[in-house]
C-alpha cells in the first residue's frame, strides 16, 4: 500500500464500511472519500478524521 488512497482502501474494506459510512464517520462527503481512494485527491485535510474512523495512526495513514 503505497498511497493514501490504498491505504484508506484497504482499512475501509476491512472494516466492512461503505465508503458512505465511512464518510459520515469522517464528517466529510462519499465523494472526497472516493477521489481519495481512486487517487485524484492525494492528499487530504481529512486525514486525521480519518484515521480517527478507521481507527489506525494518523501519519501511518498520511505517510505509509
Amino acid at each position: 500500500m503505497n498511497t493514501l488512497g490504498e491505504r484508506v482502501k484497504y482499512l475501509r474494506m476491512s472494516h466492512h464500511m461503505s465508503q458512505m459510512r465511512l464518510a459520515a464517520a469522517a464528517g466529510c462527503a462519499q465523494a472526497r472519500i472516493a477521489e481519495i481512494e481512486s487517487g485524484r485527491n492525494i492528499t487530504s485535510k481529512h486525514t486525521i478524521r480519518l484515521a480517527n474512523a478507521l481507527d489506525v495512526d494518523p501519519m501511518w495513514l498520511a505517510e505509509g
